[in-house]
């Protein structure tokens, strides 16, 4: 399994573990209602969010698995199905959401997701972005439905729609027309014939929309940033593997997570830096492919979001917090150290953006289906 798959999966499952039989003896902070309001509950897996520019949100939901094409790992039994979607709740709804949690409306359904039992740490839909009346989609890289170690799907057991939806969803940057998916790049491949780094394994897990047009995708598993064209074209923009030191010097991981573009041109990307707290941090990197550190010694980022006056939120899925970075007013370019703003406040929070409201919004539970008992996913925000 991928290197995002697998720390992510690492640390959810011990979370659903103790959730299922102590959920309210062991310390999981559900949201403090007087400081964060639930916007949208009973998400199955909500990952990235994006708001357009009519102030709609949209959902990137993984779905709940299903009960196909099953395989066991040291997690346990995977199954797959056709229950991710495209979620968008109408700005008039965000309006009232201070009153009542809002029903998203599906963009498109039926789109494949792998999952545990009960549906929890999905893998299908993950990144999303919305511009001008669009949105664009990318999905998990097809080998974990697939041959492990390859780009080959399907496994046999994988038919009919399911193999249907495999092939034509995984590893892609799609857009959505019409309430079905249309492909743009298939992120996946560029990464198997070009190897930027070495074991290539691909997890398109974020996009974003550049100034010029193109989409620059963070491959989570890739460790690379890509950039795609509209015609499909996919180029690299930077490497990433190996630039962080571990535990005794030991170089670990980067696993990019989430991309936010800056007014300067610039990424803004969030490290995951796997399972070891206090190594994730915070690069802008430049569309040349230069990378600079602006914040570190985080645990686990799975995202990150630019507000207009270029302050940094972004989520440490382990503590359950949400971080803030501010521009430095000294020094033009340059950042303050991270402030954790809500402290365990989150269970595991794996996306965040800034709505043009000037709320935070949060996607917390974002490993757990929405019919999951005491805990489930939802969408959370705050006044930012």
């Amino acid at each position: 399994m991928r290197k995002w798959s697998r720390a992510i999966t690492t640390m959810a499952s011990a979370v659903l573990m103790l959730s299922a039989s102590t959920a309210l003896a062991h310390p999981i902070h559900l949201p403090n209602l007087e400081s964060v309001q639930i916007v949208v509950d009973g998400v199955d897996n909500p990952r990235s969010l994006a708001f357009d520019g009519n102030g709609d949100l949209y959902i990137a939901a993984a779905g709940a698995g299903g009960t196909d094409a099953c395989t066991t790992n040291d997690q346990g039994l995977f199954c797959s199905g056709l229950t991710g979607a495209v979620l968008k709740v109408a700005a008039a709804d965000i309006r009232e959401a201070s009153l009542t949690p809002a029903i998203p409306m599906p963009v498109v359904s039926g789109l494949i997701s792998m999952a545990y039992p009960g549906g929890s740490i999905a893998h299908g839909l993950h990144g999303i972005a919305a511009k001008d009346g669009q949105t664009f989609v990318v999905f998990i890289g097809p080998e974990l439905i697939g041959t492990a170690g390859s780009e080959t799907c399907c496994q046999a057991s994988v038919q009919g729609e399911l193999r249907e939806a495999a092939l034509a969803q995984l590893g892609n940057l799609m857009t959505v027309s019409n309430g079905t998916l249309v492909k743009i790049a298939d992120v996946d491949h560029f990464e198997y014939t070009e190897n930027p780094v070495s074991n290539p394994e691909s997890n398109p897990y974020a996009v974003a929309i550049d100034h010029d047009g193109s989409f620059v995708i963070a491959d989570a598993a890739g460790n690379t940033i890509v950039r795609a064209q509209p015609d499909g074209s996919v180029s690299l923009v930077a490497a990433l593997d190996d630039i962080i030191s571990g535990p005794e010097g030991q170089s670990i991981q980067t696993v990019p997570t989430g991309i936010a573009i800056g007014p300067d041109g610039n990424y803004y990307v969030s490290l995951l830096a796997g399972f070891h707290p206090g190594f994730a941090r915070i690069v802008r990197i430049t569309p040349q492919g230069v990378v600079k550190t602006l914040a570190d010694g985080l645990s686990m980022l799975t995202s990150i979001a630019m507000a207009p006056g270029g302050t940094l939120y972004a989520t440490e899925y382990s503590n359950g917090d949400l971080v803030r970075v501010r521009p430095d007013p000294e020094t033009p370019g340059a950042y303050l150290p991270a402030e954790v703003i809500l402290r365990g406040q989150f269970v595991t929070p794996t996306a965040v953006t800034v709505g043009p409201d000037g709320w935070v919004y949060v996607s917390d539970a974002g490993t757990f289906p929405g019919s999951y008992p005491v805990i489930n996913g939802k969408i959370v925000r705050f006044k930012g």
